[in-house]
């Protein structure tokens, strides 16, 4: 893409007082899979660079002036966004733990503390910065330090001040939910996300500030301050002094009563239901069930916006917009209505499929004010077997005469750096698999929600399901499917076995996705080690779950290529996001859109309400381009 209009920070102010911020993924990557390791403390040297510090300490205590200088410039970049948590009595942090959250995320875990002050519990890790995230990076990387596994630089849940890790998560758990956190599962026991009211994430902040304060102190060799963390960037960084700059940190003057206009996608009512193998953080659409993606456009700034235009890129193959909907609100407190805006002339025509590219012309927006884009989403075809994951791409194509972008990732005009969403890119992509309730193919590492029933393990690997082992008469069983057969219909599915005893048998689950009381039908694929396509014919009625259980009375070993129904239509259901929650006319057919568990890419401001917009969910990425004609990063 081109060079950049929007341009450094030209006003000074003066030294800022630590507030405590680090910001990192406009969330969806919003989530990282980082496994609980404790930071363990190291001797900061002086006068050595990060570099240095990789190879000469095993804590991220070893970077800390520069920490905080880039703590003090990301508060200026977003004054007063985060700070500090209180030490409350029954709340311990481990010796390398910046102990800093935004505040709405401070706020709730006071909340939190106060309510079980016959608790304690024990901080292992909270806040870092892109220079402590590249320590545990490198030390993961080269086998120090004992750091099993860390996400990459400016990728960390723990950049944005939203995160924090604990090893009482079992007894802390209905405490921090109660209070707006998000425990991230079995994947990272330890981790919580905050996803409560006001939550905010501010993807490169951190690297933005880091790269400002490298700007400021080598005139001579500037780089681009983007937000975005690449190889330039990572140079600086590692020769940068790990005790920080010898320049004090200065802020900016404030531009004046401009718009600042930020940007939030959400799916609504969907989330990532598999957690599967490459793709845990990515949400999980279904095949043909609808669903609702949402652009939350909101005005953060001093001075109201006149014109704007937002713009959404689906992957053409992957996805369709059935509908869509515009409304407004006063505030994050207040109701959506609809917007005028949703039925202008030089807006796509409602009830019609869209596809590719999409502008919608949301016109003006007040300081405070909240629109909300809402669009039908038909996710078209089955890609779990596709090389790429799906992406739906929106973007700000216009605010005013003050920012222009036509195309994602293309070139900005930012006129004085009026806009301050992801570093003065005001875009978003999120990644969605698309599943099928239907067939199951197997052909990349996704386990596609299989679960083993009397101990069998399996994998996916070589384009197909590996089973072994387990109980006699133990079983693979699908995903609960919820299907009608209105006339009948066929079950379709090659597999081999061998090494066991016993009939290999399918299990059709009717009534409930338990397998108590499911048909039992026998498979005729002889125990040979050899792959057979087997067609099971399945009467009139309805089909909750299906298992497959390769040998009734010994286990052995089994491969299963795919699994095939056919003449089945799915029934919609809450967790598919079935409903598309618009009327015919494009309207909010209900607010309880609002309502449900979402997967949410976030920005500078989201909803209020828990679990709704100001939830922050899984598999968000924010993605920040690189310039073409700039490559100093």
């Amino acid at each position: 893409m081109g060079e950049s209009k929007h341009q450094p920070f030209q006003r000074r102010a003066g030294f800022v007082a630590l507030l405590g911020l680090v910001v990192g993924g406009a969330s969806c990557q919003v989530e990282d899979t980082e496994p609980p390791e404790e930071e363990e403390v190291g001797v900061a040297e002086s006068a050595i660079t990060v570099q240095q510090a990789i190879g000469s300490s095993c804590g991220t205590s070893s970077v800390r002036g520069l920490t905080m200088q880039i703590v003090a410039r990301a508060n200026c970049i977003a004054p007063g966004a985060f700070v500090e948590v209180p030490d409350l009595g029954n709340i311990t942090f481990n010796d390398s733990v910046l102990p800093y959250l935004e505040e709405p995320a401070r706020d709730a875990l006071v909340n939190a503390l106060n309510d079980n002050q016959g608790m304690s519990i024990t901080i292992n890790s909270m806040l870092r910065t892109v220079a402590e995230q590249l320590l545990l990076y490198r030390w993961y990387q080269n086998g120090q330090c004992g750091i099993g596994l860390a996400a990459s630089p400016g990728n960390s849940n723990h950049e944005t001040g939203l995160a924090f890790d604990t090893s009482q998560y079992a007894a802390w758990r209905p405490a921090l939910e109660a209070n707006g956190f998000h425990w991230f599962g079995s994947a990272d026991t330890v981790h919580f996300d905050y996803a409560g009211p006001g939550a905010v994430d501010y993807k490169g902040t951190d690297v933005l500030a880091f790269q400002q304060l490298w700007n400021d102190n080598n005139p001579n060799d500037p780089i681009d301050e983007d937000g975005v963390y690449g190889p330039q960037t990572e140079a600086r960084l590692l020769a940068s002094p790990a005790d920080g700059f010898p320049n004090p940190v200065e802020c900016d003057e404030p531009v004046g009563d401009r718009p600042d206009i930020a940007v939030v996608a959400t799916f609504e009512g969907s989330s990532d239901t598999f957690a599967d193998g490459p793709s845990v953080g990515i949400v999980d659409l279904f095949e043909t069930i609808p669903s609702t993606w949402t652009v939350l456009v909101d005005n953060v700034g001093a001075g109201a916006a006149a014109d704007v235009t937002v713009a959404v890129e689906l992957d053409a193959e992957s996805f369709d917009v059935d509908d869509y909907a515009i409304e407004r609100r006063s505030g994050a407190e207040a109701p959506f209505e609809a917007d005028p805006a949703s039925n202008a002339s030089d807006n796509p025509p409602h009830n019609a499929t869209l596809n590719g590219r999409i502008e919608l012309h949301i016109g003006g927006i007040l300081p405070g004010e909240q629109k909300r884009v809402s669009l039908s989403i038909d996710p078209l075809v089955y890609s779990v077997d596709k090389p790429t994951i799906p992406a739906l791409k929106t973007w700000i194509a216009k605010v005013d005469d003050l920012y222009a972008q036509v195309e994602f990732g293309g070139e900005v005009t930012n006129v004085d750096g009026s806009q301050t969403f992801g570093g003065g890119r005001l875009e978003i992509a999120q990644q969605a698999d698309i599943y099928s309730r239907t067939h199951w193919e197997w052909e990349s590492p996704r386990l596609e929600g299989v679960s083993g029933v009397g101990g069998v393990t399996f994998a996916s690997t070589a384009g197909s399901l590996q089973v072994q082992g387990g109980d006699a008469g133990g079983a693979i069983a699908l995903p609960p499917s919820s299907l009608s057969l209105p006339a009948g219909g066929t079950v379709h599915l090659k597999a081999s076995r061998t090494g066991g005893m016993g009939r290999a048998r399918l299990l059709v689950a009717h009534d409930s996705s338990e397998l108590d009381g499911a048909e039992s039908i026998d498979l005729d694929i002889a125990d040979d080690g050899v792959a057979h396509e087997v067609t099971v014919q399945l009467a009139p009625g309805s089909v909750e779950r299906i298992a497959l259980s390769p040998f009734s009375e010994a286990p052995g070993t089994a491969a299963i290529d795919f699994v095939r129904i056919e003449g089945a239509v799915p029934v919609p259901d809450d967790d598919d996001g079935g409903d598309d929650g618009l009327d015919d006319d494009g309207g909010d057919g209900a607010d309880d859109i609002q309502g449900i568990c979402s997967c949410i890419a976030v920005g500078r401001s989201v909803d209020g309400r828990a679990g709704g917009l100001g939830a922050l969910a899984l598999g968000l990425i924010a993605l920040g381009r690189r310039r073409r004609d700039r490559s100093r990063r």
